[in-house]
This record gives C-alpha cells, structure tokens and sequence, in this order.
C-alpha cells in the first residue's frame, strides 16, 4: 500500500484490472509477456501521477490488484522480470562493502550568504561580467537533504550516486532504486508525444523525508530500541546510504530532481527549460520553483518563500539562486569549490516567542547537573519544541532566566532549540529565579562543583541516572556499537538492578533479558549476540571514548591511541606525558584523575577480564611522520575513522594548517580557512577518493 494521502482525480476514465491473479494460470509464455509489459506501463502510470502530480488515476485497491497480478506472472516465469519492472523496488540482497562512481563533472558546493545586500551585489557582479543590464535567474528552495546524481542511458536508470567528494560518490543505484519518486526507465513521450528522452540522460537532486513521515519514522526506531535521528536531513542520508537496500526499501524517502548534467545529450539552453524538461519526462520537480526578470522579483519571491516556509512539509534552510542561461553559466565557470552562476541565499535562524513553565535538572553520564527549561509547546520550523537545554547556572544567571518568563527561542542551525533572550518588559512579577538543587534529583547525594568549571556534577558514580546514561553511552555506535541497548532497555536493566556498572554488561545472559518487558525471545538473543561481537570489534579509541571519562570525546579517544597504544599504557600515563603528547591541562587532569580512581580501575581490570583488551594495531607506513588536516564532511567515513586510518599508517593528525602540514583532505562542504591556509603554504591538497588511496 503506498502511504501518501490520495487525491483521486476522475477527470479520465480509471484503468480496472483486466484479470485477477487465478485467471493468469491459463497464460502460456507469449500472452504472460504482453500482460507483463502492460501492467508496468499501467503501474508507471501511475507512480507518475500519484508521486510526480499528486493526481492518481486509480484507487489504491486498483494499483494493488496490478501490483499482485506481475508479482503472480514474475513469479511464474522469473525469465519475464525486467531491471524496470515496478516490483523490484523493494531492494535485493545486501552489498558487500562501498563501490564509488566517478561523477562526469563534479559537484561542487554552493556559495552561502544571508543578506539581501550580497545578493544583490551577485547578481549585479555577475550581469556586468556577463556585459549585459540584466540577466534572467531561475530560484529554487535549498533543501535540507541529501544530494544525489542519477544516470539513465536510452532511458534505463543505469547508476546513482550520492555527492561524495565532489568527484566520486557512494554507489547507491540498488537503494535509490526503492524510491517510488524515481521511475527505473523513461519511456518516450509517455508524457508528452513530443518530448524525446535524451540518450544520454545525468540528473542531479535530492534525497529527503517530509517532516511528520520523519516524526514517524524516529518514533518507530526509537521503540524498536534503534538508532534515531537528529533531523530529517541526517535521516535521508543514513537511509541512502545503507548497504542492506531492503532497510533503505522500508525509509519514506522522497526525491526532488533540480539539474540536468553538463554531458547530457542535447541538454536545452537554459536551466529553466531544464526543469520542464524533467517535468515531461515524469521526473518529480518542486512546485515551487520560480524564473525572474529582474533582481526585485527576486528578492520579493525569496521573502515569500521566508514566510511560507514553515507551512512546507519539508524541510528548507534558504533559495538557490542560478543565472538561467547556460552559455552564460559556462561563461562565468567556477572557483576552486563553488560554481560563479549560483548563490544559496541562507534564511534568518527560526524564532518564536514562548513561556518557561518550569526548570528541572537532568543527571548525565558524568554527573553533570544539566538545567532543562519545559515551555508552552511551540511550532518552530515544522517541529514541535516542548524542551531547551539551559546549559548551566551560570548561563541562567547570565541571561537572567526565570520560571514563568516570556522567551525567546531559536532552532540553531536549524536543528538544536535554544533561549536566545528573556522578554524582561512581559514579567509579571511571578517569575521565579532558579537555582540548581545542593543534592542530586534522583540519588540524593551531594552536589559538587569543582574550582574552575562551570559544571555542578553528583558524586555517587552508582547514581541511577549515571548509570542508566553510561550504558547507552557505553553501547552507541561510536563507542562499543552494541545494537538494541538504548534508552528503554538500559532504563529496565538499572532499574531491575541487573547492571551496576558497564563491564555488568558482559556478565548479561539470555534468561535475565527474556522477562524484560516488551523483550522477546528473538531480541534477547540479538542483543547477546551483540554483547559478544563488542568484545573484538571496536578499535581503541572507541573503547576509550566508551568509558565515558570527563572532556574526552571522539575525537580527543582516537587521537590518544596513537601516543598510548593500549589501555594500560594510556592508564599508566602521567600528566606530564600527556601534556608532552599535545594535550591541554583539563583533558591530561581529567584522564589522570579518571584512572587515579580505584572504582574506573577496576572497571577497565573487569572489562579486561570479560575479553575486551583493543590495541592501536599499525598497518603499514605510508604517512610515516606526515601531518595531516581534515575539512568537510567524509562520503566514506566518519572523521574518527578516518583519523584512525591515518594513525594506522604512521601519521598524525592537527586541527589547523600550518607550515608543518604535509597534506588537507577536503570533503562536502569544507570551511574555507582551511583551504586559503593551504594555498598559502603551498600544502598538497587531497580529495577523499586520493585520501583512500593513500591510507588503504
């Protein structure tokens, strides 16, 4: 069943089933072919009008009864099953490992600005480099996804590909191949006679999820005790990405299609035209993208855009602006990473105004007291905010917050809600200052806060909550990766008093899990399972990010393996040694001060003894002495793991370039210090594809 909601149009006559699935029986191998070939081109049909137009020709009965009748014909004469047919979208097997496809031209990242001063200093920079008054643009809104390049050849989809580095993306043909959104093949003027499909065909767009299908879906995952999400952007790529093309089958993925490629045979002249190529094509294109005449029509429909945003059921951060001829396009070419025909004018960060009902204090994996402000439900960007981090006492006292007050509250970066400032002229006089408690909420053992920090912290490392916030800590996916113990299940094992400490953890058996409440038997054994495959998996930084100690987080874990390859060197290390090895004075007291307690002592001594001892394990010398900066976002890995893969070929990594850097690896979206510093200093500058190459 397709889950979109149906507007069923009765315009045209609706296509009925011309058989049901126990009348194909009688069919020999020639009349299966020709039933075959008109129930996909029906199915087709109608993905086109249902997922393109919003505009079904049949009910959703109707679509299932074709959809049954090719299943019962594939089935029955598997040599008929076609790479186009409508029922291979629901993913094969999983992929061993990541292919990348190289891209024809690159893609590159979009230059950002966020005023309408610089926009129009764009466009009235870009007209007298291209010697004319004016120049028509074409605006689309910037969506917060995932970007994907798709290949047909004489209209087969042939390969798909996510952005990568610019050059090179992740193979993902198999799981795009699960969007209803995206058609398998283009038939020739299917939906226009005129229009012909182009033999070479590069499309690029996005890969997102709608707002409330990403609520949904975060609510599924998360009473499933999997993985959840940030936002709906993260979401989309983690679904794309997944090697298992049958889980990314089961993700409400959409797709927006926004370029034809430069070596697309017979591309038109403009982007505009572009656009509605794809349209005829039955190629899924925003609505609400626009063509101007002048920079004041812009302008007034990027404001629109701004209040209307909201109201989308997706998610958009800002427009896209391009010069909408393509002769002046190649005209003006590019810089080093940003095309010169287009600008992604950003919008202002999301505010509304709420009251504070009431502060309380949430006890984290270290201790640390966090102040949590609740408020009057507000709708900010399309997700509901009941809930803001306060930070600490000093950050209340700083801005003066109180129970009751009138606020101010902002989604930073789109995505994390924060009180930007209290409204002091709406007080009432009711309002109440807030003061952390002097004992912890849930254990109450005292609070204590150590000179020089800002952090008030529970002493009583048995502390319920503590606990319950080390386990999940302990069990992430960047830590020890134990798949099914999060929030709910570390809750039940604390609270049944199964689990004391983390290295309780090894000692689990499948009798204590089958009695958990929503626990079946078949969950009980993967979880075991998964505790055992943690013991010989994680590499040494993630073991040591694991044991949760104050100030060390991913990235400080696998910098340390390098200069302390085993746990036991790294708990023998001193505080001078530390500091010699290139860390602060907070990060060396802390580690030192962490393994000075006999309690984490004889943690690492249990976790040991249950069969968890990583060491830094060398695989070879080829950035033996070289130094080496990261900047964007990795296709392939994540930062950590990258690190760890330079660490295992002898180098060493820095957060700044400077004369000493041998190399910058450049990914998605790299901050542009880091690239000027290179150029400076003349510092070899790699992609991620010539990155891999080195460190495999």
């Amino acid at each position: 069943m397709r889950t979109l909601p149906r507007k069923i149009h009765y315009a045209t006559v609706p296509l009925r089933s011309q058989a049901n699935t126990s009348d194909l029986a009688s069919l020999n191998e020639a009349q299966a072919r020709r039933r075959a070939a008109q129930l996909r081109h029906k199915i087709n049909q109608d993905d086109y009008q249902y997922y393109a137009l919003d505009a079904p020709l049949i009910s959703d009965a109707e679509y299932d009864e074709l959809k049954r009748q090719l299943i019962a014909i594939e089935e029955r004469f598997p040599k008929l099953v076609t790479p186009d047919s409508p029922t291979q979208r629901v993913g094969g097997m999983p992929k061993q490992g990541v292919a990348t496809i190289p891209h024809e031209t690159p893609m590159l990242s979009i230059q950002s600005i966020w005023s309408a001063k610089d926009f129009c200093h764009f466009y009235e920079s870009r007209c007298r480099e291209l010697g004319k008054t004016d120049c028509r643009l074409v605006g689309e809104p910037e969506y917060d996804g995932t970007s994907l390049e798709l290949v047909y050849d004489d209209g087969q989809l042939v390969a798909a590909s996510t952005r990568g580095d610019g050059h090179s993306g992740e193979d993902v043909t198999s799981n795009v191949k699960t969007i209803r959104e995206v058609p398998l093949k283009l038939p020739a003027g299917a939906q226009n006679g005129k229009v012909q499909v182009p033999r070479h065909l590069v499309l690029r767009g996005e890969v997102y999820m709608d707002k409330k299908e990403f609520e949904k879906f975060n609510r599924k995952q998360e009473d499933l005790g999997e993985k959840t999400f940030a936002n709906p952007r993260n979401a989309a790529a983690g679904s794309l990405r997944q090697l298992d093309p049958r889980i990314t089958a089961k993700r409400p993925l959409h797709v927006f299609f926004w370029e034809v490629g430069p070596t697309t045979r017979g591309r038109p002249r403009s982007h505009w035209d572009c656009l509605q190529l794809m349209t005829k094509l039955g190629l899924r294109a925003n609505p609400n993208v626009s063509h101007f005449a002048s920079v004041d029509e812009a302008v007034r429909w990027f404001q629109e855009m701004g209040k209307r945003r909201e109201r989308l059921p997706y998610e958009i951060d800002g427009c896209v602006f391009k010069v909408d001829n393509l002769a002046d396009q190649e005209h003006l070419g590019t810089r080093a990473a940003n095309p010169r025909w287009e600008i992604a004018w950003k919008f202002p960060p999301l505010q509304k105004t709420t009251r504070i009902r009431r502060i309380d204090a949430y006890v984290g994996r270290t201790g640390a007291l966090t102040p949590v402000a609740t408020l009057e439900p507000v709708h900010i960007g399309g997700v509901e905010v009941t809930h803001v981090t306060l930070h600490n006492q000093d950050e209340i006292d700083r801005k003066d917050i109180r129970i009751g007050d009138t606020v101010v509250v902002e989604r930073a970066g789109d995505v994390i809600p924060h009180v930007v400032q209290v409204i002091k002229e709406k007080r009432r006089g009711r309002e109440r200052k807030y003061r952390l408690p002097k004992d912890c909420p849930v254990c109450g053992s005292p609070i204590a806060r150590i000179p020089g920090e800002v952090i008030a912290r529970c002493a009583n490392i048995s502390c319920p909550a503590r606990l319950r916030e080390a386990l999940i800590h302990f069990a992430s996916t960047e830590a020890m990766d134990i798949r099914g113990l999060g929030v709910n299940l570390a809750e039940e094992l604390v609270a049944r008093r199964l689990v004391r400490n983390v290295a309780d953890i090894y000692a689990l058996r499948w009798d204590d899990l089958k009695h958990v409440v929503r626990m079946g038997d078949k969950s009980a054994r993967n979880i075991i399972t998964s505790i055992a495959k943690s013991k010989s998996e994680p590499t040494l930084g993630r073991f040591i990010y694991g044991l949760g100690i104050p100030h060390v987080g991913r990235a400080v874990a696998t910098d340390l393996a390098p200069h302390f390859p085993s746990i036991d060197k790294l708990a023998g290390a001193s505080e001078r040694a530390l500091r010699a090895a290139g860390f602060g004075v907070v990060i060396s007291s802390a580690i030192r001060k962490w393994f000075a307690s006999r309690t984490n002592r004889e943690l690492v001594a249990r976790l040991k003894r249950a069969g968890i001892n990583p060491k830094l394990q060398r695989k070879g010398s080829r950035l033996e002495g070289k130094a080496l900066v990261f900047t964007g976002e990795l296709a392939q890995m994540t930062r950590e793991q990258a690190k760890e893969a330079v660490v295992q070929q002898g180098g060493r990594i820095s957060d700044s370039v400077s004369r000493n850097t041998d190399f910058l690896v450049v990914g998605s979206r790299p901050g542009g210090t880091k690239t000027e510093s290179a150029n400076k200093y003349g510092t070899r500058i790699l992609n991620e594809s010539e990155f891999l190459n080195l460190v495999r």
